[in-house]
């Protein structure tokens, strides 16, 4: 599984969002971390550079751009570095809760017998929609 996540002058919520879905994921070697930095953003480039000591993790740093607005060029740019089968996005102003995470999202992704929509792979974005 591949972490995936946008940052911005943010580096102890990255931090705290990293440690969470590392320490929590049950086998955390299966695990590697991208970062899409903006190029102006030092203190989150400081903190990247010290994380990479510690934590399989790579980043793109580049101009700042449009924001979300160009949320899927950036997107695509780092799963060409992937080598896991699922691509997971991931903000650093969220975290995990539930110990063994990985296991209960792999699990609840899909089960091979029914695709989901009759598709092999699967785009999960999970958000409560109560009250929508």
């Amino acid at each position: 599984m591949n972490g995936t996540g946008n940052t911005r002058g943010h580096p102890q919520e990255l931090c705290a969002a990293l440690d969470s879905m590392h320490s929590l994921a049950g086998d955390n070697t299966q695990i590697e971390y991208f970062l899409k930095i903006d190029d102006d953003d030092q203190p989150t480039i400081e903190t990247y550079e010290r994380l990479k000591s510690i934590l399989p993790i790579k980043a793109l740093i580049t101009p700042r751009g449009n924001g979300y607005l160009d949320f899927h060029h950036w997107v695509n740019e780092l799963s060409t570095w992937c080598t896991g089968d699922w691509i997971f996005l991931w903000n650093d102003d969220a975290k995990m809760l539930q110990e063994g995470w990985m296991a209960y999202v792999s699990g609840a992704a899909i089960d091979a017998a029914t695709p989901w929509h009759g598709c092999d792979d699967i785009c999960m974005l999970i958000a409560q929609t109560v009250g929508r």
